[in-house]
């Protein structure tokens, strides 16, 4: 099935869904090349989940977008996680629900009474084990369980009593689980482990077993079944597939299931309850074994309950199955067709994340699964909770170092259908209409498709494998869970340093690798090979690895192991005697110093049984590596260890070639700015680790990404390490930049020396190498500055007009409540809310159910919140009060020093957004002070003001004596400024004009800002000429000759920003790289 890759956001369903405004939103999306969307039900949906209504809505939408040749998807879950279909699967089949374990284990000095209370559930093991010289007797445990019975927590008293003689009543609740028992003489280690009920989750209060297959069947049945059965006929045309979200083995940090027991046994020979302990500390020998066996059961019943039943209902209905979630190991990514992952929530300007640590959120642990599998594309979702400040130079940014490590699919999180009350709350921004910027949108549309593009056409040159370390990451639990985060990062680490190092690989799952086969030292997958073999830090590996690996060493393949090798025992094979004999030393020794000499013994056993004798590496305490190890049997093996992740590149350099490399322009470095460049404060940054790079080859050329992640300008060298071209030609652009091709030929002088390229920040380039130089005149890039440069200088006296009308946002409010309490600062937010952040003491109300324990509520409350503000001479009508559907919830009335108004006083106006409420107020406020009240009668937590309150008109703002003022409006000022200017809360475009004295241009000249504080999306006009838009940096415009007058030019930029100021009342300050208050 063809996948249209780019940009295909989810979609929130979250208000009224209207047919005209589902119509227009997807019209608006195609306006801007958006290529498809995931229909998401969200938090704030009226129309009721799966119902006829519902489908009906979703039909609307499908017809829609049929009709403009867009893609629809659709999300599987109401709102989310993934396989519960909207609370109905727990709602009608509670044995279907989640379960948990808890432990609870600690010593006894007998003899001694112990009495202790254990939570309400289900008692999997409760034993004693003797204890005996500092060691546990695990074989010789006391049982317990009958010293285990039900108690109450909570002792209630009532009036209620059954007869007019007493009515005065005690009962007890909260039922628990109590031990009582008299320990006998000597030391006891106690371990009680329990099934409990999962609950408090969020929206459903209680969630699914996934590793029930029962379970997951029902859920295909109330929701994927549903959706066939009114659009059925749209499956693999209009519809392309569903999207899964989240879900995985439950509880994520300690998986069970009723279920498992069973399953384990059944799956590995022994019980698993008798081992329990195991899972929380460490219980003899085996206790690795029990724990990777233990991870590798509930994978392996989640893949087979989840993933296959999805997978095949899909394939069998024509669709294909893409999301994202939380995996536990890379191979089970090969069930997907589209795999994903949840990463890039965050602003330019911050370090990336690349190569996450976590693999939910890991770019090239997706897009190698991608590679491997035959998938069609890797996808990312992406902007959950950057904010309103989230610009579209974000998201190119985002996209940028998503696509250099194989993403080719962007999911961004999220298209709003509304903004209105609450909605704007869940986990923003909307990168759609809502935004300022939406009218530009089509050039970030434009660029990810070329971008993408690139991968779609060719292979990527990878000549390094990184060995997938999960089952290190499943035994790191109980006494050494603190190597969990240790092991990820190392793993994380080392992938970002090849990066960085312009060396590229693929991470492979064991049971993968051990299906490869080898041939003259190399690994062979399909009709591709591999050189090297990397092993991140490992604490063991599993048996069908160790044997292809063993296949690898012998066969010369070439292996580095970084910071830890593995020893642990988790199978027939003992990893850590195979690894002493390759490399001639007791690896114990590197183990030890890595996961702690203190846990490498456990009651005077070791981990892995005898050993070789020798030092680490062969060498003194100093670590003296890398290094080549020569086998015991005299034979040079290619086997490393490299200390860290530094080392590794070290040893790769000399084993393998770079595609590409980039190196820092030595020459052209410290010779300061070239023409009249004035580049305040971005001196050329010598860190060429902040370009990364992808290489993809095809049949006649070879296509190369370079990436700057990073807010620094770079001056570099490119060396293309390609020969298969006699006469090749580069042709360079910047794919942000239309028209910026430009050919080069590639001659032995640009061999030697490398192509020279400048970065400015953020900025990406595409080289592209092709066979035949045909004579053309050599030319620079235009994108490096052919032209004569000229920097506009962003300083004070620039003549501002803005677009629209100023706003005042009145978000900070005096709270009373009724008539005894005290005015109390409060934001807007929902009246529990409020009265938590204030301090605010009510009186209790208590319900009263029979026999049950007495639970708090709310009152019914009258709330009165009052805002100041002053008005100066001068300010022009109308002054209008501005809000959206849902601002406030309850009953409530406004007036405006002392004059009432109520709902019948707002039309729908827009004004920010098509569903404003809107009403004038020019003739209620008065020069000097004024105020606004808004009473309201709560009836529910979430009732209050919950949603700021603003005045629009064509005013000025300004803070005086710690108050907002309106005054006039300020026509002088900086660019970007909007505090200074007056326009503290704007949001929309502002246009800046300013004169600029050119002296003489006998061709075009390249005009640019260069200003970190600037990222807005901005239109250059020049002596009235559109000279175009740019949505991000580098800010260049090429003015044409003719357009040009000798002496004074006017320049003017259309700047428009985010929502940030409005909705938050903050900015973006790119100093800290958070958001503070305007």
């Amino acid at each position: 099935m063809f996948l249209k890759c780019g940009i295909q956001p989810f979609w929130f369903w979250n208000g009224d869904m209207r047919d005209d405004e589902i119509k227009r939103q997807i019209k608006e999306m195609s306006d801007k090349g958006i290529r498809g969307f995931f229909i998401h039900p969200r938090q704030g949906l009226a129309v009721p989940y799966l119902s006829k209504e519902w489908f009906n809505k979703v039909g609307v939408a499908i017809d829609e977008a049929k009709k403009r040749g867009l893609e629809v998807w659709l999300y599987d879950e109401y709102p989310y996680p993934s396989g519960v279909s909207g609370g109905l699967v727990v709602l009608d089949h509670p044995e279907f629900e989640a379960k948990a374990l808890k432990i609870r284990s600690f010593d006894v000095e007998g003899p001694k009474t112990v009495h202790m209370e254990l939570p309400w559930g289900q008692i999997l093991l409760a034993r004693a084990y003797p204890g005996e010289h500092d060691s546990i007797i695990w074989n010789n445990p006391t049982e317990l369980s009958h010293y285990i019975g039900t108690g109450y927590k909570e002792n209630i008293f009532q009036m209620s009593g059954l007869t007019r003689y007493n009515r005065k009543r005690f009962f007890t609740g909260r039922p628990i689980k109590k031990l009582h028992w008299d320990a006998p003489r000597g030391r006891w280690h106690v371990c009680i482990v329990s099934q409990v009920a999962v609950d408090n989750f969020k929206y459903f209060g209680k969630y699914v077993d996934p590793l029930n297959p029962d379970a997951v069947r029902y859920y295909i049945n109330t929701t994927h079944e549903q959706y066939k059965k009114y659009f059925g006929h749209e499956f693999g045309r209009t519809i392309k597939g569903i999207f899964t979200d989240e879900i995985t083995a439950f509880p994520p940090e300690m998986p069970w299931s009723p279920l498992l027991p069973q399953m384990f046994e059944r799956k590995n020979g022994y019980p698993l309850v008798d081992r329990l302990p195991a899972l929380f500390e460490r219980m003899g020998g085996d206790t690795d074994k029990v724990r990777y066996d233990y991870w590798n059961t509930v994978t392996d019943a989640f893949i087979e309950s989840y993933e296959v039943q999805v997978r095949n209902w899909c394939e069998a209905n024509n669709l294909l199955y893409a999301g994202e979630k939380p995996i536990l190991r890379s191979k089970q990514l090969k069930y997907f067709h589209i795999p994903g992952i949840d990463a890039g929530h965050q602003k330019a300007g911050t370090e990336p994340d690349i190569a996450s640590p976590k693999y939910r959120a890991n770019a090239k642990l997706v897009s190698s699964a991608a590679h491997f599998y035959g998938k069609p594309g890797a996808l990312c979702e992406c902007f959950h909770s950057i904010g309103w400040g989230m610009a579209l130079q974000d998201m190119k940014w985002t996209f940028d170092w998503l696509a250099v490590q194989g993403i080719n699919f962007f999911v961004p999180h999220a298209f709003f259908y509304t903004t209105d009350g609450l909605t704007k709350h869940d986990a923003p921004p909307s990168s759609f209409y809502q935004m300022p910027w939406w009218s530009h949108m089509g050039l970030l549309s434009d660029y990810v498709a070329q971008i993408t593009d690139i991968a779609g056409k060719g292979r990527r040159k990878v000549d390094m494998i990184i060995l997938d370390p999960a089952s290190s990451h499943w035994t790191a639990m109980g006494e050494k869970k603190h190597l969990k985060e240790r092991l990820e990062k190392g793993f994380s680490n080392l992938q970002r340093v090849l990066l960085q190092n312009h060396f590229d690989y693929y991470i492979m799952d064991p049971e993968l690798f051990s299906q490869c086969d080898i041939t003259h030292g190399r690994i062979r997958f399909d009709d591709e090979e591999y050189k090297v073999l990397i092993l991140p830090p490992m604490l063991n590996m599993e048996d069908c690895a160790l044997k292809k690996l063993k296949e690898y060493i012998e066969g010369g393949g070439i292996v580095i192991g970084v910071e830890c090798l593995p020893v642990e025992r988790i199978g027939d094979l003992d990893a850590g005697l195979m690894f002493s004999r390759w490399l001639g030393v007791d690896v114990r020794r590197i183990y030890g110093r890595y996961v702690g000499d203190e846990i490498m013994m456990d009651g005077g056993r070791d981990y892995s049984g005898n050993m070789i004798e020798g030092d680490v590496c062969g060498h003194n305490e100093s670590h003296d590596i890398p290094i080549t190890i020569t086998g015991i049997d005299a034979q040079k093996r290619q086997i490393f260890f490299a200390k860290d992740a530094e080392e590794v590149v070290k040893i790769v350099e000399k084993v393998i070639e770079r595609p590409v490399s980039v190196v820092e322009d030595r020459e052209e470095a410290g010779q300061g700015d070239r023409g009249l460049n004035l580049f305040s404060g971005n001196a050329y940054a010598p860190q060429q680790k902040d370009i990364l790079t992808a290489c993809y080859e095809t049949e006649d050329e070879l296509n190369c990404f370079l990436v700057n992640t990073s807010g620094r300008r770079h001056r570099v060298r490119i060396h293309i390490n390609y020969d298969r071209f006699l006469y090749p030609r580069i042709f360079c652009s910047d794919p942000g930049l239309k028209g910026s091709e430009s050919v080069l030929k590639f001659d032995e002088d640009t061999r030697l020396k490398g192509l020279s390229l400048e970065f400015a920040p953020y900025q990406a380039y595409i080289l592209r190498l092709k066979e035949g130089y045909n004579g053309e005149t050599d030319k620079q890039c235009a994108v490096r500055g052919c032209a004569k440069e000229i920097k506009v200088d962003l300083n004070d006296g620039w003549e501002v007009q803005p677009m629209g009308m100023n706003a005042l946002r009145l978000g900070h409010w005096w709270l009373k409540i009724g008539d005894g309490q005290e005015e109390k600062p409060v934001e807007c937010k929902p009246i529990i809310d409020q009265i938590h952040d204030a301090g605010i003491a009510l009186p209790i109300r208590l319900r009263d159910y029979f026999g049950c324990p007495k639970q708090l509520e709310l009152p019914p409350l009258s709330c009165l919140y009052k805002a100041e503000f002053l008005v100066e001479d001068g300010v022009e009508p109308p002054v209008l009060l501005v809000m959206e559907p849902g601002s406030i919830q309850g009953d409530w009335h406004i007036s405006v020093n002392g004059k009432e108004m109520d709902c019948g006083c707002f039309m729908q106006q827009e004004i920010y957004m098509p569903t404003n409420l809107v009403a004038d107020i020019s003739h209620y406020i008065k020069q000097g002070l004024n105020e606004i009240q808004v009473k309201v009668a709560i009836h529910a937590s979430h009732d209050g003001l919950v949603n700021p309150l603003y005045l629009f008109g064509y005013f000025g703002v300004e803070k005086e004596d710690g108050k907002w003022k309106l005054g006039p409006v300020s026509n002088i000022g900086r660019p970007g400024d909007l505090t200074a200017i007056g326009l503290p809360f704007y949001a929309g475009t502002v246009i800046y004009r300013k004169k600029v004295f050119i002296d003489g241009a006998d061709d075009a000249i390249e005009i640019f800002i260069d200003d970190a504080t600037i990222e807005d999306v901005i239109t250059l006009h020049f002596n009235g000429h559109n000279a175009g838009t740019r949505a991000w940096r580098p800010y260049r415009w090429r003015v044409g000759k003719s357009w040009i007058k000798p002496g004074q030019n006017e320049v003017e930029l259309h700047a428009t920003n985010t929502l940030i100021r409005l909705f938050e009342g903050q900015y973006f300050d790119v100093n800290s790289g958070t958001y503070v208050d305007v």
